[in-house]
C-alpha cells in the first residue's frame, strides 16, 4: 500500500478498494483482536482519505475502521500532538 499513491490516484484507489474488500465486515484487520496492523492500516488510509478526499462511500469498510480508530483515546492524543507540532498532510 505504501507506494500506491506514487503510482497515481487511480492505482491508489484500486489498492485501497482491495484493502476495503479484504477487511470486509471484520472489526479488525487481522482476526478478532485489535493489533498493530490496524494502526498501520488506519494511518495509511487516514493519510489517503484526508489528502485526496475520496467519497467515503467508496471505502465503507475502511471508513468503519477509520471511524473506530478515531474514537480511541490514544489516537486522539497522537493527532492532537501532531497538530500542535504543526504536522501537515502532504498529498
Amino acid at each position: 500500500m505504501h507506494p500506491a499513491r506514487r503510482q497515481g490516484l487511480e492505482h491508489a484507489r484500486k489498492i485501497y478498494a482491495q484493502a476495503d474488500a479484504r477487511l470486509g465486515p471484520h472489526d479488525w484487520a487481522v482476526g478478532d483482536l485489535y493489533s498493530v496492523a490496524d494502526i498501520h492500516l488506519f494511518r495509511l488510509f487516514w493519510r489517503f482519505f484526508n489528502a485526496l478526499k475520496p467519497p467515503a462511500k467508496d471505502f465503507p469498510n475502511l471508513m468503519r475502521l477509520h471511524d473506530r480508530m478515531l474514537e480511541r483515546p490514544a489516537v486522539q492524543r497522537t493527532l492532537d500532538a501532531e497538530a500542535a507540532a504543526g504536522y501537515e498532510l502532504l498529498a
